[in-house]
């Protein structure tokens, strides 16, 4: 078998100032020397790096003073150290490595350090580790200088204790308490959070009525709004439609109203035009201008015709006759030139027919009466007179013509005048119609804006903004326009039933939510702290079963081999461990402040029932069975009974024994000598001793020395050494 420890280095700790190394690869290590030379540092400082954490275990006042103090000669240490190497290749540490090292180091501060292969680590850490190994600083793995009666000595608990690290239960007694201490823990945790929950459900009750209060009111309040959007948006939508279709149709009147007007101008400007170009009414005065002097023209003719027809009547009687009808064809003519002149005046036509109707009928009278006047004397001036009829009959003929060119020129402009008057009164009715028309979409507008603002207040008097309203998205299930009253009445009554509820208070309202989500946070954490008390009670269960079962197991093989021991070490007599149970009904012993029964050999074992264990025992040729009346060396005989019957079931990996053999006379010597020799097989044993026979069956001795500067030292040397060193 492979030896466990292999290697023990210490520096600066109790007397070892210096760095010192063991080599422990032998199955059984011994270590010799004076007393007082630090055999038993050796020991202290296996203990310390296993975890030990009491100075009063490792003989000392304070852990600080484990450094080496210093020598006039050596200066103290700073730090203390100590390595211990395991050979892990069966895994017995639950390190993946095939060699371990744990290392404890101290400054003068106090602090320690747990190193595992040069990893800090934390103490639980190791001593978990090491229970995995079956190994631990109080029980029977190492025991101390005066403590080879420990099992005897120690009380039930503390030897049940034992008996569970040999046998590897530790491991799970650590973990049980641990469970128990967070079990605890859950426990306290959930009295305080009950506690805190307890404080806070009364305030939340009322904070969660008047929230219930503040939720009606939201329902409430999403009542008014969903059927405000339904009423007033719509409405508000359907206006501002209604709104932007009359600005638009008033925007495009605007623009048909300036296209109007532009041709109502260029109508007006076309007129203008035309009355200049058919001339103006001026034309026709001056053509009536012009007949008048014409007609007064043929006025003086006349009368000159008359003067001279007169003179002409007196200087030619003997053509009396013929000048009298020639005077009366003049007279005839006269007379229809005058009414031709008086005609013109209201008629050019008809001048201008009795003109030429004269000319053609008179024509050869005329031209008889000329005849007679150029052979008359002074018949020149009754021709020139006719000469000039003639012409002012022919100016009234071409004036004649040229009014009728202009009336007709007139007539036709007037025609054309009149298309573009009726033009232009059409257009201007249309301009009159398009401002109708927007003054009808003006008074549409200005009543929408009205109804708009009108719902905008209705719809703000309700609490809710115009941006609301604006944003609103319009309901398709409208109100229809017959439920318009009763709807606005439905408004109303919501309206004061949120007035009603009462303001909401932001304050509160943070308020409860803060106490609701503490209270659910809480909820949970106690929900939480109940399911993790309920893992931990079925972990502890679970313990509880490994730990029973495994203990009734080996309990009753320790038992056997006990007695076994016993017989061994006294010849003869009996011994057996008795379980003390819990009871809650007796109240005859206590350990540790709980009720304890003694039960006998074979007692029924109830899962965590078991406070400790106690010795019964006979030995030969006595009656004494109390363990109290015991001498030291039948106490110490009993412990190593005890402890080879627990090698026997259950061998740990190393034991580490300080001198539990001096109180041993030669033959007991010589069976315990006998027995490591025999148990080294399966347990490495480290043994410190001054016991000769002892020494026989140890593979490695180291001798401890202690010079003049009071630091320790250590000499591997052979058996005659020892003894002498021992000596």
């Amino acid at each position: 078998m492979n030896n466990f420890l292999t290697r023990l280095e210490i520096q600066g700790f109790k007397s070892f100032a210096s760095k010192t190394q063991l080599a422990l690869h032998a199955r059984v290590v011994g270590i010799v020397g004076p007393n007082g030379s630090g055999k038993s540092n050796i020991i202290d400082a296996i203990r310390w790096v296993l975890g030990e954490r009491g100075a009063k275990q490792l003989r000392g006042d304070v852990l600080s003073n484990l450094m080496f103090a210093g020598t006039p000669t050596k200066q103290a240490a700073s730090i203390a150290r100590v390595s211990l190497t395991f050979n892990n290749k069966e895994r017995l540490l639950p390190i993946d490595s095939e060699e371990v090292t744990l290392t404890r180091r101290i400054d003068r501060s106090g602090t320690t350090k747990f190193l595992l292969n040069d990893v800090e680590v934390r103490l639980k850490d190791v001593v978990h580790m090491l229970a995995r190994a079956r190994m631990g600083t109080r029980g029977l793995t190492i025991i101390g200088q005066g403590q080879s009666d420990v099992f005897v000595r120690i009380g039930p608990r503390e030897r049940r204790e034992m008996i569970e690290e040999i046998i590897g239960l530790k491991e799970y007694r650590l973990k049980k308490q641990t469970a128990e201490r967070r079990l605890e823990r859950s426990k306290q945790n959930m009295q305080l959070v009950q506690a805190q929950l307890k404080e806070l459900i009364p305030h939340l009750r009322l904070l969660r009525s008047q929230r219930r209060k503040w939720e009606k009111r939201d329902e409430l309040e999403r009542q008014l709004k969903e059927l405000a959007v339904r009423y007033f948006a719509t409405r508000y939508h359907a206006l501002q439609g209604t709104l932007r279709d009359a600005e638009a149709a008033l925007r495009d009147g605007e623009h048909r109203k300036k296209d109007m007007e532009q041709r109502v101008s260029d109508v007006e400007r076309q007129v203008r035009a035309m009355q200049q170009k058919t001339g103006k009414r001026d034309d026709l005065q001056v053509m009536h201008g012009q007949l008048r002097t014409l007609q007064e023209e043929q006025l003086n003719v006349q009368q000159a015709l008359a003067r001279a027809e007169a003179r002409l009547e007196f200087r030619s009687g003997e053509r009396k006759t013929s000048v009298a009808d020639a005077g009366q064809l003049i007279q005839l003519m006269q007379s229809f030139v005058h009414e031709a002149t008086q005609t013109l005046e209201s008629t050019s036509d008809a001048l201008r027919n009795v003109v030429v109707r004269w000319l053609k009928k008179f024509k050869a009278a005329y031209d008889q009466e000329y005849k007679i006047e150029t052979t008359l004397p002074r018949t020149n001036e009754v021709q020139t007179l006719q000469k000039q009829l003639e012409r002012i009959v022919r100016e009234i003929a071409k004036a004649q013509t040229e009014e009728d060119a202009l009336l007709s020129k007139r007539e036709k402009g007037n025609q054309e005048f009149r298309k573009f008057i009726e033009a232009l009164e059409q257009e201007k009715n249309n301009v009159r119609t398009i401002e109708r028309d927007m003054q009808t979409h003006v008074l549409t507008s200005e009543r929408t804006k009205f109804k708009i603002q009108e719902i905008d207040g209705k719809w703000r008097s309700l609490g809710f903004s115009s941006n609301e309203l604006r944003r609103a998205q319009p309901d398709r299930s409208a109100v229809p326009e017959d439920e318009a009253e009763k709807t606005e009445h439905t408004i109303e009554r919501l309206r004061v039933d949120v007035i009603a509820a009462g303001e909401i208070d932001a304050v509160l309202i943070e308020e409860a939510k803060e106490t609701e989500e503490r209270y659910t946070f809480l909820e949970g954490e106690l929900q939480d702290l109940e399911k993790a008390s309920q893992d931990l009670h079925r972990v502890i269960h679970t313990l509880d079963e490994r730990i029973h079962k495994d203990f009734k197991k080996y309990f009753d093989l320790v038992n056997r081999e006990f007695n076994t021991y016993f017989r061994l070490m006294f010849r003869g007599g009996k011994a057996r461990l008795r379980l003390i149970q819990k009871q809650q009904f007796t109240k005859d012993e206590t350990v540790d402040g709980e009720q304890e029964e003694i039960v006998g050999a074979e007692p029924k074992i109830e899962q965590e029932s078991i406070a400790g264990i106690d010795i019964q025992l006979s030995l030969p040729r006595k009656k004494m069975t109390n363990i109290d009346m015991l001498s030291g060396g039948e106490k110490t005989l009993v412990s190593l009974a005890a402890l080879f019957a627990l090698i026997a079931v259950s061998p740990p990996p190393f034991l580490v024994l300080d001198e539990i053999d001096a109180a041993l006379d030669e033959v007991n010597a010589q069976r315990f000598a006998e027995l490591i020799k025999e148990f080294s097989h399966k347990t490495q044993f480290i043994i410190v001793t001054h016991n000769r026979v002892t020494m026989e069956v140890i593979d490695t001795l180291y001798g401890i020395t202690m010079g003049n500067e009071g630091v320790s030292r250590v000499l591997s040397m052979k058996l005659e050494e020892a003894e002498r060193v021992a000596g």
